[in-house]
């Protein structure tokens, strides 16, 4: 599978590593490494006032969502609830949040965060419990403060992704409101092996086979890989596809996500639901945070915006069979 020349040359280029091969004893070092921006920063930089809450999960577990709201005030606004990435097992609520602050200017939209438990201190089911709690918070939280929430996009990267994938699926199973739309960048749906990460592609300072292996592992023990994987905890094992919101997916052709990506739109389509695919030649995980400058970065920020910006500004709008 052939890399993108630029997107090497840029990974080249870094004085540290982003995420270098790991195993359980090598988490500590690597959270060391990966501390999310400094919301003060974050709240200048997006002309937005910050405020924390306390959230309790669902077994009783307080966990803090923080709310950025710009400083315009606006009426009527839309939302955004996003979850962090960082393999179930890193980073913080404020990592890689420019993805959704990114979106305030365009539409107004008041954007929120969750800090969910991370494992193996924490295994699952906790950190999606989190985040089912936080989105259940969170639509009340906003309809509270004025937002349009049938303008309320649920938002994540990574293994964020794959969370807000399964608070959703648990919010439907559950009876509970939906978000409006899902954004997944590069999701990570899948503790078994797939057609895509059984294969590394040896760069150094991505997220590779192993350290995937060690994450899930961190998350589910020895049940990774198992037949009674809860979906909701790895959302490739659903197999109940139906009521979705509409779903826009993310991945590079070179990132171990990709078959997991490409394979949950399919399922999607098959149950009758909205899926936008988007897969990019010669992109690895996380390109457009480890290159930004780079020309296929700006390919995949320009359509997620575009497609984000729609749902915020004109919503989902009426779903008409043909």
């Amino acid at each position: 599978m052939r890399h993108d020349h630029e997107l090497l040359r840029a990974l080249e280029a870094l004085e540290q590593l982003p995420t270098p091969t790991f195993d359980l004893q090598g988490i500590p070092a690597v959270r060391e490494s990966l501390q999310g921006t400094d919301p003060n920063v974050l709240e200048q930089r997006f002309r937005t006032a910050r405020t924390d809450h306390q959230v309790e999960s669902g077994d009783g577990t307080i966990f803090e969502v923080s709310v950025f709201t710009p400083s315009t005030n606006p009426v009527n606004p839309p939302c955004v609830l996003f979850v962090h990435g960082g393999g179930l097992i890193f980073c913080d609520r404020f990592n890689d949040l420019e993805l959704a602050l990114s979106w305030v200017e365009q539409t107004s939209a008041i954007v929120a965060t969750v800090e969910y438990r991370l494992a193996p201190e924490h295994p699952a089911p906790a950190a999606v419990e989190d985040v089912f709690a936080a989105a259940m918070w969170a639509r009340e939280y906003f309809g509270s403060v004025g937002c349009d929430t049938d303008r309320f996009l649920l938002v994540g990267s990574s293994a964020g992704a794959g969370l807000a994938a399964g608070a959703t699926l648990m919010a439907r199973d559950a009876g509970q409101p939906l978000p409006s739309a899902l954004l997944l960048s590069y999701p990570m749906l899948d503790d078994r092996p797939t057609a895509s990460n059984q294969t590394t592609w040896d760069v150094p300072g991505l997220w590779d086979v192993p350290s995937n292996r060690t994450a899930w592992e961190a998350v589910l023990g020895d049940q990774r890989g198992a037949p009674h994987v809860s979906p909701y905890v790895a959302p490739a094992r659903a197999t109940n596809f139906e009521g979705l919101p509409p779903v826009y997916l993310e991945v590079g052709s070179c990132d171990i996500f990709r078959a997991e990506t490409v394979d949950f739109a399919r399922n999607i389509w098959a149950a009758g639901g909205t899926a936008d695919l988007h897969v990019y030649g010669g992109g690895f995980h996380c390109l457009d945070v480890i290159a930004p400058q780079s020309a296929i970065a700006a390919q995949v920020v320009g359509a997620r915006t575009a497609w984000a910006c729609r749902i915020l500004t004109d919503g989902v709008g009426e779903v008409v069979d043909v």
